[in-house]
């Protein structure tokens, strides 16, 4: 699994318009970074086109991201969930500009809990 950033390919492209440019803090929920070879393999799903590449990392960020629990501790409360709701809509922002989706759109549904003990969430 490699990273490489450098603006003047379409990897590069990706990383930059996701955040994803710091080897080793990267945007995924346990701080790793899209190797390249996963960025080629969204950037092929997605007809060669960077743009609608984009829209599919922020989906996949969407669905991690989704499964991580809000945390209250006392008066400190993580919302975390709220990170992948800005993904989702990043991602419906990107699909709206420059298509894609369809056929080659992963889907899924993510149970958010909203504390680490609740029965519902089991």
């Amino acid at each position: 699994m490699t990273f490489t950033y450098a603006i003047n390919n379409d990897i590069g492209k990706i990383r930059l318009y996701t955040g994803d440019v710091t080897e080793g803090a990267g945007v995924r929920v346990d701080g790793s970074n899209f190797s390249d070879e996963e960025l080629t393999l969204l950037l092929t799903q997605e007809d060669s086109d960077w743009h609608r590449a984009v829209a599919a990392v922020c989906e996949v960020l969407s669905i991690e991201w989704a499964r991580i629990a809000d945390v209250t501790v006392g008066p400190r409360k993580e919302t975390l969930s709220g990170v992948s709701k800005r993904y989702g809509a990043m991602a419906s922002s990107f699909r709206s500009q420059f298509g894609g989706g369809g056929a080659n759109t992963a889907f899924a549904v993510g149970l958010v809990r909203e504390d680490g003990y609740s029965e519902a969430a089991s």
